[in-house]
């Protein structure tokens, strides 16, 4: 009886733990993202369905594009305040052709 006892207090002993299981529902918050300004995408940090923090890099666009138009609105800005030095110029020698 004694052994018995000792192979079913044995077989108890080596079941695994219960592991605590939940059924249930989770509601879900889905979040269309777009970017601010087109462009060709350069690398993409993510994949469909993956969950992402507030300040995740999820997708890069192409800068070769961007630097280029950064430099030509640098030109475009050197030039017109040439412009404007030219207008100034020329507003001061009119007020001195007028204070003739």
């Amino acid at each position: 009886m004694k052994k018995w006892l000792f192979i079913i207090l044995t077989l108890c002993a080596c079941q695994p733990e219960n592991e605590n299981i939940f059924n249930g529902y989770v509601e879900g918050e889905y979040v269309y993202v777009s970017p601010t300004a087109g462009g060709i995408l350069d690398e993409v940090n993510i994949v469909k369905g993956s969950q992402v923090k507030t300040g995740d890099k999820l997708f890069a666009v192409d800068k070769e594009i961007w630097q280029t138009r950064l430099a030509s609105a640098e030109h475009e800005a050197i030039a017109v305040k040439e412009q404007q030095s030219q207008a100034e110029a020329a507003l001061v020698n009119a007020e001195k052709e007028y204070n003739r």
